[in-house]
């Protein structure tokens, strides 16, 4: 677990104010993919991937929150735990999704992959953004699969 925990400082100072790339719930947002056509394409990876599956009875948990824009789409779900290497400070998590959602969002700092302070068989949902295409493996291990 060495290893896996290395991987998790990396993020230390990183993306100061949360990672963010947009606004999914923006139809016609600017993102890091360009433009890629009339509708912006992380509104439409909110459309089809998270929208249908959301609803007042959903349990969420979202491994790598950044800022909280996919969150923040999120927020019609019952619950929802956010997981991050960085703390909500830094990423200035409370102040874009809004103090007022303390009640039904948790955000859980992690030090490591151990995923220990999740509870066992809990969630209907899992959502990730781009968080597992960072990590970066030893020997050729698929530190993804490891970690899921």
């Amino acid at each position: 677990m060495t290893f896996f925990n290395d991987e998790i400082k990396q993020f230390k100072g990183l993306w100061k104010g949360g990672y963010f790339m947009g606004d999914p719930s923006n139809p016609v947002g600017r993102s890091c993919y360009e433009d890629m056509g009339y509708i912006s394409i992380i509104h439409a990876i909110y459309q089809v991937c998270i929208r249908p599956y959301i609803d007042k009875n959903t349990t969420v948990l979202e491994i790598g929150p950044g800022r909280g824009a996919w969150t923040k789409t999120m927020l019609p779900a019952r619950e929802i735990w956010c997981m991050d290497a960085l703390s909500a400070k830094y990423n200035r998590f409370w102040a874009y999704i809004g103090k007022e959602n303390r009640k039904k969002v948790r955000y859980l700092q992690i030090q490591d992959f151990s995923c220990k302070d999740l509870p066992d068989n809990y969630f209907d949902f899992l959502f990730s953004f781009e968080h597992f295409v960072i990590f970066h493996g030893r020997d050729n291990v698929n530190i993804t699969q490891t970690y899921i």
